[in-house]
């Protein structure tokens, strides 16, 4: 997953694809040969088959996984989601 992203564009060898572009603020994106039905299902790498097409996620945000200390999930309050907030973002695809 990247982050912090305004632009992104997908194409395969013979020009046809998508554009995504940020319209207010930064997306974040994915690309897998993969569903994430797939990923989740799958306890090891080698359980995965490359589909023929590409899967694009787009984002506004991800609660973070873990913190400072590895034991514990103590989030810092810049990489929070809080609950009971309406979240929005807004892109452009082409």
């Amino acid at each position: 997953n990247h982050t912090g992203m305004r632009y992104i564009e997908i194409f395969d060898n013979d020009g046809f694809g998508v554009i995504v572009c940020a319209e207010d603020k930064p997306f974040e994106a994915s690309v897998h040969p993969y569903t994430v039905e797939m990923l989740e299902n799958a306890k090891h790498a080698s359980e995965l088959f490359r589909l023929p097409n590409l899967n694009v996620y787009i984002d506004g945000g991800q609660r973070g996984v873990g913190g400072d200390v590895p034991a514990m999930a103590s989030l810092k309050k810049p990489y929070k989601l809080l609950h009971f907030k309406l979240h929005s973002f807004s892109v452009v695809i082409k």
